[in-house]
């Protein structure tokens, strides 16, 4: 009666090995689909800088296929003003063993590329840190539109503050929300006094 309670159990310990085999390498394959399928790159690096992993975005961003960057550093990748800060980031999460965030500039598909990259230390089984893994997503295009926007608004501030014209404008219950140095000196009031005022013009 041993015997058979033995193998049930041998059997039992089998099929819920095999079912958390299938459930891990199932994770593995949703984890390896995200990462190799975002546009973000995604990167994990030793203590001493070295690649231990990229995704196809990040080797694309250095203009690389991904065996090429593997085992490299950033400074065998990057021209060292770009590689320079890149190293001291690595080394300041690898040191304060804490999640971080910069902005930084980097390659990116031949031209230099403006990044939001978040830093966390990479650790192995009993907790000690062995290296950085990373995220970097581009955020060139709204750094772009926030300088266009900023000089548009400044040059359309200083036009409208150096016309000897009077400009106001004047919300739909009739109250003023703006008025240029022209105005304020035809009607001889700050805007201070006017804006928030119902017009009388």
């Amino acid at each position: 009666q041993a015997a058979p309670r033995g193998v049930f159990a041998i059997l039992t310990y089998r099929e819920r090995y095999e079912q958390v085999r299938r459930e891990k390498e199932q994770q593995q394959r949703f984890l390896r689909a995200v990462v190799e399928g975002t546009s973000d790159t995604v990167f994990v690096k030793d203590l001493a800088g070295r690649y231990l992993m990229v995704n196809p975005a990040g080797a694309g961003a250095l203009g690389r296929p991904v065996e090429e960057v593997l085992g490299q550093d950033d400074f065998a990748l990057l021209p060292s003003e770009l590689a320079r800060p890149i190293v001291g980031a690595d080394r300041e999460v690898a040191t304060v063993g804490e999640p971080r965030v910069y902005e930084e500039v980097g390659p990116g598909n031949g031209a230099t590329r403006t990044y939001l990259t978040t830093r966390a230390p990479y650790r192995d089984e009993s907790g000690r840190i062995i290296g950085v893994i990373g995220i970097a997503h581009d955020i060139t295009d709204r750094k772009d539109a926030e300088v266009t926007l900023r000089t548009e608004y400044a040059f359309r501030k200083a036009m409208e503050e150096s016309v000897v014209t009077g400009l106001r404008a004047i919300d739909l219950t009739g109250r003023i929300i703006y008025v240029n140095p022209a105005f304020c000196q035809m009607v001889g009031r700050s805007a201070s006094e006017l804006v928030g005022a119902r017009s009388p013009f």
